[in-house]
């Protein structure tokens, strides 16, 4: 196993809606999700906090920046947060693509762009120059 190889222990979330997850994803049910999975890991796991590197990808970069950012607020330790392809809020996206009429149909959701000031865990942003959805722009923000 590569688990073994590399002396790691890998655990992945689906969205609910998706692949074989039942249920219709929101903001609140998939950052209830994510914290569940988290209390799962910390309690009944006992797997200790500052041992657990967080990663996010696209639009996963959203709850996974919340909840870091959450628990660092209270002083919890984590070994760090990965986000791949971040961007500074959903609205934000929405208006990359669509302009100003994103306003009207796209609800603020997922603000990274303030939750990333709560974050002092190590933190990686890994970002492709040509990336159409998201601009590149964006993970610089998020690291300035």
């Amino acid at each position: 196993y590569v688990s073994d190889f590399l002396g790691v222990h890998l655990i992945a979330m689906e969205l609910r809606g998706y692949g074989l997850s039942q249920g219709s994803p929101s903001e609140n049910s998939i950052n209830q999700d994510l914290a569940e999975l988290y209390t799962f890991l910390t309690s009944v796991l006992r797997f200790p906090s500052e041992r657990i590197i967080f990663f996010g990808r696209s639009i996963g970069t959203g709850p996974t920046t919340r909840l870091v950012s959450r628990l660092n607020r209270k002083k919890v330790q984590c070994a760090g947060l990965i986000l791949q392809s971040p961007y500074t809020s959903i609205l934000n996206v929405s208006r990359h693509l669509a302009g100003i009429a994103a306003d009207v149909v796209v609800a603020e959701r997922w603000k990274n762009i303030e939750e990333i000031t709560h974050v002092q865990s190590p933190l990686l942003i890994i970002h492709g120059k040509q990336d159409r959805l998201i601009p590149y722009s964006m993970a610089t923000d998020l690291y300035n």
